[in-house]
Protein backbone atom coordinates (compact mmCIF):
# COMPACT_ATOMS: atom_id res chain seq x y z
CA UNK A 1 0.00 0.00 0.00
CA UNK A 2 1.25 3.46 -0.93
CA UNK A 3 0.29 6.04 1.55
CA UNK A 4 2.80 9.35 0.29
CA UNK A 5 5.06 10.24 -2.71
CA UNK A 6 8.06 12.60 -2.81
CA UNK A 7 9.71 13.52 -6.70
CA UNK A 8 9.92 15.12 -9.36
CA UNK A 9 6.79 15.86 -11.87
CA UNK A 10 7.03 14.57 -14.77
CA UNK A 11 3.98 15.12 -16.78
CA UNK A 12 1.51 17.46 -15.43
CA UNK A 13 -2.57 17.73 -17.45
CA UNK A 14 -4.48 19.10 -14.81
CA UNK A 15 -5.86 16.62 -11.78
CA UNK A 16 -3.21 13.91 -13.83
CA UNK A 17 0.21 13.60 -12.46
CA UNK A 18 3.28 11.77 -13.33
CA UNK A 19 5.82 11.56 -10.69
CA UNK A 20 9.37 10.52 -10.72
CA UNK A 21 10.47 8.31 -7.64
CA UNK A 22 13.62 7.23 -8.19
CA UNK A 23 13.07 6.69 -11.57
CA UNK A 24 9.86 5.03 -11.62
CA UNK A 25 6.57 7.61 -13.03
CA UNK A 26 3.66 7.11 -11.16
CA UNK A 27 0.25 8.50 -12.31
CA UNK A 28 -1.29 10.09 -9.52
CA UNK A 29 -4.89 11.38 -9.66
CA UNK A 30 -5.63 14.95 -7.94
CA UNK A 31 -8.36 17.19 -6.95
CA UNK A 32 -8.86 20.23 -8.95
CA UNK A 33 -8.66 21.91 -5.84
CA UNK A 34 -4.79 20.85 -5.18
CA UNK A 35 -3.75 22.54 -8.24
CA UNK A 36 -2.64 25.74 -6.65
CA UNK A 37 0.08 23.87 -4.32
CA UNK A 38 0.83 21.75 -7.11
CA UNK A 39 4.21 22.91 -8.59
CA UNK A 40 5.48 22.76 -11.98
CA UNK A 41 6.97 20.24 -14.33
CA UNK A 42 10.57 18.89 -13.30
CA UNK A 43 10.22 20.20 -9.82
CA UNK A 44 10.04 18.68 -6.31
CA UNK A 45 6.50 17.65 -5.11
CA UNK A 46 5.25 15.83 -2.31
CA UNK A 47 1.77 14.19 -1.93
CA UNK A 48 -0.19 12.07 0.25
CA UNK A 49 -1.79 8.92 -1.37
CA UNK A 50 -4.82 6.58 -0.97
CA UNK A 51 -4.05 3.41 -3.21
CA UNK A 52 -7.80 2.03 -4.75
CA UNK A 53 -7.00 -1.72 -5.51
CA UNK A 54 -9.27 -3.81 -8.02
CA UNK A 55 -9.09 -6.88 -9.87
CA UNK A 56 -8.24 -5.31 -12.97
CA UNK A 57 -5.78 -2.13 -11.69
CA UNK A 58 -4.37 0.10 -9.10
CA UNK A 59 -5.04 3.59 -8.97
CA UNK A 60 -3.36 6.27 -6.77
CA UNK A 61 -5.44 9.62 -5.74
CA UNK A 62 -2.54 11.96 -4.41
CA UNK A 63 -3.40 14.75 -2.36
CA UNK A 64 -1.92 17.96 -0.78
CA UNK A 65 -2.85 17.53 3.00
CA UNK A 66 -3.15 14.16 5.21
CA UNK A 67 -6.61 15.87 5.99
CA UNK A 68 -8.26 15.40 2.47
CA UNK A 69 -6.92 11.76 1.81
CA UNK A 70 -8.77 10.84 4.62
CA UNK A 71 -12.41 12.33 3.82
CA UNK A 72 -11.78 10.89 0.36
CA UNK A 73 -11.19 7.45 2.01
CA UNK A 74 -14.46 8.28 3.97
CA UNK A 75 -16.67 9.17 1.05
CA UNK A 76 -15.59 6.27 -1.37
CA UNK A 77 -17.17 4.32 1.67
CA UNK A 78 -20.19 5.47 1.07
CA UNK A 79 -22.91 3.45 -1.05
CA UNK A 80 -23.27 4.85 -4.41
CA UNK A 81 -19.95 7.01 -4.41
CA UNK A 82 -16.81 5.55 -6.13
CA UNK A 83 -13.50 7.65 -6.18
CA UNK A 84 -14.76 9.77 -9.11
CA UNK A 85 -17.17 11.67 -7.37
CA UNK A 86 -15.20 11.55 -4.11
CA UNK A 87 -12.76 13.59 -6.22
CA UNK A 88 -15.40 15.34 -7.41
CA UNK A 89 -16.76 16.47 -4.00
CA UNK A 90 -12.80 17.27 -3.10
CA UNK A 91 -12.00 19.04 -6.31
CA UNK A 92 -15.43 21.72 -5.47
CA UNK A 93 -15.51 21.72 -1.36
CA UNK A 94 -12.70 21.84 1.06
CA UNK A 95 -13.11 18.79 4.38
CA UNK A 96 -13.81 22.38 6.29
CA UNK A 97 -17.03 23.12 3.74
CA UNK A 98 -17.76 19.80 3.36
CA UNK A 99 -17.60 18.97 7.27
CA UNK A 100 -19.81 22.22 7.58
CA UNK A 101 -22.13 20.90 5.24
CA UNK A 102 -23.04 17.66 6.51
CA UNK A 103 -23.34 19.39 10.39
CA UNK A 104 -25.76 22.01 9.15
CA UNK A 105 -27.67 19.77 6.52
CA UNK A 106 -26.51 22.21 3.51
CA UNK A 107 -27.74 20.14 0.43
CA UNK A 108 -27.07 23.29 -1.73
CA UNK A 109 -23.60 23.17 -0.80
CA UNK A 110 -23.18 19.56 -2.12
CA UNK A 111 -25.02 20.54 -5.38
CA UNK A 112 -22.55 22.80 -6.11
CA UNK A 113 -20.68 19.85 -7.32
CA UNK A 114 -21.01 18.61 -11.27
CA UNK A 115 -23.11 15.56 -11.65
CA UNK A 116 -24.93 15.73 -8.21
CA UNK A 117 -28.31 16.46 -7.83
CA UNK A 118 -30.43 17.23 -5.26
CA UNK A 119 -31.54 13.08 -4.73
CA UNK A 120 -28.13 12.18 -4.63
CA UNK A 121 -26.66 15.17 -2.14
CA UNK A 122 -29.37 14.17 0.22
CA UNK A 123 -28.53 10.77 0.15
CA UNK A 124 -24.59 11.82 0.64
CA UNK A 125 -25.66 14.03 3.75
CA UNK A 126 -27.53 11.25 5.06
CA UNK A 127 -24.89 8.88 5.19
CA UNK A 128 -21.83 11.15 5.92
CA UNK A 129 -24.01 11.98 9.15
CA UNK A 130 -23.32 8.65 10.50
CA UNK A 131 -19.40 9.58 9.99
CA UNK A 132 -19.92 13.34 10.82
CA UNK A 133 -17.51 12.63 14.33
CA UNK A 134 -14.82 11.20 11.87
CA UNK A 135 -14.90 13.91 9.22
CA UNK A 136 -15.24 16.87 11.99
CA UNK A 137 -12.07 15.33 13.56
CA UNK A 138 -10.43 14.97 10.09
CA UNK A 139 -11.49 18.99 9.72
CA UNK A 140 -9.71 19.44 13.11
CA UNK A 141 -6.74 17.86 12.59
CA UNK A 142 -6.49 19.74 8.95
CA UNK A 143 -6.92 23.04 11.15
CA UNK A 144 -4.42 22.15 13.81
CA UNK A 145 -1.45 21.07 11.59
CA UNK A 146 0.63 23.06 9.40
CA UNK A 147 0.82 21.06 6.83
CA UNK A 148 -2.49 21.09 5.84
CA UNK A 149 -1.88 22.80 2.35
CA UNK A 150 1.60 21.88 0.78
CA UNK A 151 4.24 24.63 1.10
CA UNK A 152 6.13 25.86 -1.18
CA UNK A 153 9.26 25.99 0.42
CA UNK A 154 8.65 22.94 1.95
CA UNK A 155 8.80 21.88 -2.02
CA UNK A 156 12.24 23.20 -2.24
CA UNK A 157 11.02 26.00 -5.10
CA UNK A 158 10.70 29.73 -4.27
CA UNK A 159 7.33 31.72 -4.39
CA UNK A 160 8.77 33.86 -7.41
CA UNK A 161 8.54 30.77 -9.54
CA UNK A 162 4.73 30.14 -8.09
CA UNK A 163 4.19 33.87 -9.31
CA UNK A 164 5.66 33.59 -12.38
CA UNK A 165 4.31 30.52 -13.41
CA UNK A 166 0.20 31.56 -12.53
CA UNK A 167 -0.46 34.26 -14.87
CA UNK A 168 -3.75 35.07 -15.86
CA UNK A 169 -3.46 33.52 -19.15
CA UNK A 170 -2.27 30.34 -17.96
CA UNK A 171 -4.98 30.43 -15.57
CA UNK A 172 -7.64 30.53 -17.70
CA UNK A 173 -6.72 27.95 -19.84
CA UNK A 174 -6.58 25.49 -16.78
CA UNK A 175 -9.73 26.62 -16.30
CA UNK A 176 -11.10 26.23 -19.36
CA UNK A 177 -10.01 22.71 -19.59
CA UNK A 178 -10.87 22.22 -15.55
CA UNK A 179 -14.63 22.67 -16.33
CA UNK A 180 -14.70 21.13 -19.82
CA UNK A 181 -13.68 17.96 -18.31
CA UNK A 182 -16.09 17.90 -15.95
CA UNK A 183 -18.79 17.72 -18.42
CA UNK A 184 -20.18 21.79 -18.73
CA UNK A 185 -21.62 23.28 -21.87
CA UNK A 186 -18.99 25.59 -24.27
CA UNK A 187 -21.01 28.11 -23.96
CA UNK A 188 -21.64 28.31 -19.89
CA UNK A 189 -18.09 28.25 -19.92
CA UNK A 190 -17.14 31.12 -21.74
CA UNK A 191 -19.71 32.95 -20.01
CA UNK A 192 -18.46 32.21 -16.82
CA UNK A 193 -14.63 33.04 -17.95
CA UNK A 194 -15.49 36.52 -19.29
CA UNK A 195 -17.07 37.10 -15.34
CA UNK A 196 -13.60 35.15 -13.86
CA UNK A 197 -11.46 38.29 -15.76
CA UNK A 198 -13.60 40.64 -14.72
CA UNK A 199 -13.37 40.37 -10.65
CA UNK A 200 -9.81 38.60 -11.21
CA UNK A 201 -7.67 39.64 -8.16
CA UNK A 202 -4.54 37.41 -8.55
CA UNK A 203 -6.60 33.76 -6.74
CA UNK A 204 -4.92 31.15 -7.39
CA UNK A 205 -6.79 28.17 -10.24
CA UNK A 206 -8.14 26.14 -7.57
CA UNK A 207 -9.95 29.32 -6.16
CA UNK A 208 -10.80 30.30 -9.45
CA UNK A 209 -12.53 26.93 -10.53
CA UNK A 210 -14.02 27.10 -7.20
CA UNK A 211 -15.41 31.08 -7.88
CA UNK A 212 -16.05 29.11 -11.77
CA UNK A 213 -18.55 26.14 -10.21
CA UNK A 214 -20.40 29.02 -7.53
CA UNK A 215 -21.11 30.66 -10.74
CA UNK A 216 -22.07 27.51 -12.72
CA UNK A 217 -24.48 26.11 -10.08
CA UNK A 218 -26.60 29.87 -10.36
CA UNK A 219 -28.23 29.78 -13.79
CA UNK A 220 -29.47 33.39 -12.94
CA UNK A 221 -26.14 34.92 -13.21
CA UNK A 222 -25.14 33.03 -16.22
CA UNK A 223 -28.43 34.28 -18.01
CA UNK A 224 -28.21 37.84 -16.82
CA UNK A 225 -24.48 38.11 -17.66
CA UNK A 226 -25.57 36.91 -21.03
CA UNK A 227 -28.04 39.27 -21.59
CA UNK A 228 -25.40 42.10 -20.50
CA UNK A 229 -22.79 40.46 -23.31
CA UNK A 230 -25.92 41.10 -25.96
CA UNK A 231 -26.46 44.56 -24.92
CA UNK A 232 -22.89 45.52 -24.99
CA UNK A 233 -22.32 43.91 -28.28
CA UNK A 234 -25.86 45.76 -29.40
CA UNK A 235 -23.95 49.32 -28.29
CA UNK A 236 -20.85 48.47 -30.33
CA UNK A 237 -23.49 48.11 -33.49
CA UNK A 238 -25.40 51.42 -33.24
Amino acid sequence: MIYSLSGIIKHKKLNELVIDVGGIGYGVEVPLSCLGSIPDIEKKCFLWVFTKVREDSIKLFGFTSWAQRNAFSILININGVGPKVAIAILSTLSVGELSSAVELKEIEKLQLVPGIGKRTAEKILLELNSKSDRLTEVHTNECDSNHSRASFGDLGFDKEEKLASNDLKDKIKDLKSALNNLGFKEKDISLTVDQIKKSYEGEDISDLIKNALTLLSDKSLIQKHSQEKKSDDLDQLF
